[in-house]
């Protein structure tokens, strides 16, 4: 199993990081949007819907969302993704207050799909925004986005294994602590420490960067949280089976779909002065 999530692994960073550099700006905010559909069936199932129309009426709910805040222009769509931001806040702190999951109930759990509607538009979104810049920069963020994810996750998957002592959520997941978060923290900043030199930041001083990069990879872990919510709800260990010995496309998304917002709302105040 661990040959496999390796190998699963590298192609799949393979992929990403030759389809961020080598794909047309349409192309790359086409692979997004499939992506995040793929992410959306998987969310259908997890929230109980058992009829195969209801589950495509979601798919078709969450792209018809994403195009029409699209064609309907960048203020909207960075309105949206602000909107989406400030939710995460408020996930995180529901989570340290002790939120977790509900027991389970008969039927279609609207609610998950009410904020499938809202969180995974966004996913679609922040990429679209990044693609749309087909210099290096926008692609070097998006890449940057990743990147905070990995580094977030493999921080925490060592120093929680080194250190781990206080659970962070023992409500939704036995493996996080707080010592874990701590250890992704560090990861992220020295990743964009890294990132300052790299990715020929446009800023003065590195106080924008460092900021993105750490509120970014702290609700991360709110986004991988949220899932385990709706995940144990459900009663399921993965949300699918796409990805050999990873489980769904969700399982893998889950923290990018709360950090590449953030990415991109960030790097708008920045640009305008904000940070």
């Amino acid at each position: 199993m661990l040959r496999l999530r390796i190998a699963t692994a590298l192609v799949g960073a393979i992929l990403v990081i030759g389809g961020i550099f080598f794909l047309p700006p349409v192309g790359l905010a086409a692979a997004g949007g499939l992506v995040t559909l793929v992410a959306a069936w998987e969310w259908s199932r997890l929230s109980s819907c058992r009829v195969w129309w209801l589950r495509v009426g979601f798919l078709v709910a969450v792209a018809g969302l994403s195009l029409a805040t699209w064609y309907l222009g960048q203020v909207l769509t960075m309105a949206w993704l602000a909107a989406v931001c400030v939710f995460w806040v408020g996930v995180a702190g529901w989570l340290l207050r002790g939120g977790g999951p509900r027991a389970a109930t008969a039927g279609v759990r609207w609610g998950w799909l009410a904020i499938g509607l809202v969180i995974l538009p966004a996913l679609a979104l922040a990429i679209a925004m990044l693609a749309e810049r087909a210099d290096w920069v926008g692609r070097a963020f998006l890449l940057y986005a990743i990147g905070i994810v990995w580094a977030a996750d493999i921080g925490a998957y060592f120093a929680g294994r080194a250190w781990g002592r206080h659970k962070l959520a023992p409500r939704v997941s036995a493996g996080k602590t707080v010592e874990g978060l701590v250890g992704g923290v560090v990861a992220v900043v020295l990743y964009a420490l890294a990132g300052l030199g790299l990715f020929g930041v446009p800023y003065d001083g590195w106080w924008p960067w460092m900021a993105i990069a750490v509120v970014a990879g702290l609700l991360s872990v709110a986004g991988d949280l949220l899932e385990s919510v709706i995940k144990r709800e459900a009663g399921v260990k993965d949300s699918g089976r796409i990805l050999p010995g990873h489980g769904g496309m969700l399982d893998r998304v889950d923290s990018l779909i709360a950090a590449a917002p953030i990415v991109v709302v960030g790097l708008a105040w920045a640009d305008a002065g904000f940070l």
